[in-house]
C-alpha cells in the first residue's frame, strides 16, 4: 500500500510538473509587433461588372387592416364580455329559426331606415346583430350586444313593438364592432 501511496505522488508531481508553464514570456521583449493585413493587398476580385439594377418596388397586399399597419387604429377592437342579448324566437326546427333570423333582419333594416334604432341601440352596427344560437334541443334567435342590462331594456321597448314574446337574457356579446 505504501508503493502505491509513493507512485501516486510521484505521478501528482510529474503532472503538475508538466503543466506548468514557464516563468518567462515567450515573446522576447523587444519582438516587433504583429503585422496587420488590408485584404487589398491580396483580393483581385472586381465586383463592378456585376452591378444589378436595384429590385422594383412592390406593393404588398397584407391581411392586416391598414390602420394596423400604419400603427394606428380608427376604433377599439372587438372583443367577447359578458353581457346580454335579448331572445326573440325559440324552436326545435332549424328552418323555422332560419326563416325567424330573416325575418329579424328585415325588421332591424327598416328600424334603421326608420331611424329608430339609432336612438335605442348603442354603437350604431351597419349589420344587424342577430344571431342563431343552438343548445339542445332548442335554435334560438337574439339580437343585440348590450353591456348593462339598462341598454338591453332600452332596446327591449322596441323590440316588444313587434316581437311581444321577447325576454332579455345575460350571454357573451361581441363590443366594440
Amino acid at each position: 500500500m505504501p508503493r502505491f501511496a509513493l507512485l501516486l505522488s510521484l505521478a501528482a508531481a510529474l503532472v503538475l510538473t508538466a503543466c506548468s508553464g514557464p516563468r518567462e514570456s515567450a515573446e522576447p521583449e523587444d519582438a516587433p509587433p504583429p503585422r496587420t493585413y488590408r485584404l487589398s493587398e491580396f483580393e483581385t476580385f472586381d465586383p463592378s461588372p456585376y452591378a444589378e439594377a436595384p429590385l422594383p418596388e412592390v406593393e404588398i397586399d397584407h391581411d392586416v387592416p391598414k390602420a394596423l399597419m400604419d400603427g394606428a387604429i380608427e376604433r377599439p377592437a372587438a372583443r367577447t364580455a359578458s353581457g346580454f342579448r335579448i331572445q326573440v324566437y325559440s324552436s326545435q326546427d332549424r328552418n323555422d329559426a332560419d326563416a325567424k333570423v330573416e325575418e329579424v333582419m328585415d325588421w332591424w333594416r327598416q328600424q334603421r331606415t326608420d331611424g329608430d334604432i339609432q336612438e335605442a341601440y348603442p354603437g350604431n352596427p351597419t349589420e344587424p346583430p342577430v344571431y342563431l344560437v343552438f343548445r339542445q334541443p332548442y335554435y334560438r334567435v337574439r339580437v343585440g350586444n348590450f353591456l348593462s342590462r339598462a341598454e338591453a331594456q332600452r332596446f327591449m321597448d322596441l323590440v316588444e313593438r313587434q316581437f311581444p314574446k321577447a325576454f332579455i337574457l345575460p350571454d357573451k356579446v361581441r363590443v366594440g364592432e
